[in-house]
This record gives C-alpha cells, structure tokens and sequence, in this order.
C-alpha cells in the first residue's frame, strides 16, 4: 500500500499571507514554510521565533542550515549536484 500527498507550496504561501494556516499550531505548515525562508524574509523570521519560543528541532534544522550555508565546500557539492540534476532532467526532455 502507498499513500502519496501533494503538498502546494504556493497555496500554502497564500493561505498563511490569508492568516488561514499558522506555524505556531501546525507542525507541517513549518516545516513546509521553512522550504520557502530562504527566499522571504517574514517567513524566516516568523521560523526562527517559533524555533527559539517553542519548536527545538526546528531551531537544531535552523542552525544547521544556518551552518551549512556558510560552508564554501558544502556549497560547491550543492552547486554540482544542483548542476547535475538540472542536466538530467533537460537530457530526459530532449
């Protein structure tokens, strides 16, 4: 058996701008949010109160990251395998 869920990240985007979802009560909203906070400033910010406030293994996934970005090898390998992907996927469609 395999259950498959769609997870709509520009919906979501709309429902929490609509204040129809909220991070502070919903787990996966975070988490689902936390892949949009490099891009928006608000989100991460709203992310790194609840981390502090409320959530400590989302802080722990913070700091990581936080981490891990200022690592030049670390962004290389990402920068490669993001390379290598995107040829993948433009060699499947041709």
């Amino acid at each position: 058996m395999l259950e498959i869920h769609f997870m709509e990240l520009p919906k979501l985007l709309i429902k929490w701008r609509n204040r129809e979802v909220d991070p502070r009560e919903d787990q996966l909203v975070r988490w689902l949010l936390l892949l949009e906070a490099s891009e928006d400033e608000e989100i991460t910010q709203v992310l790194e109160e609840i981390a502090m406030q409320q959530d400590q293994v989302l802080k722990k996934a913070m700091d990581e990251w936080e981490r891990v970005s200022q690592d030049p090898e670390v962004l290389l390998a990402y920068e490669a395998r993001r390379k290598a992907l995107l040829g993948k996927v433009c060699f499947k469609k041709s």
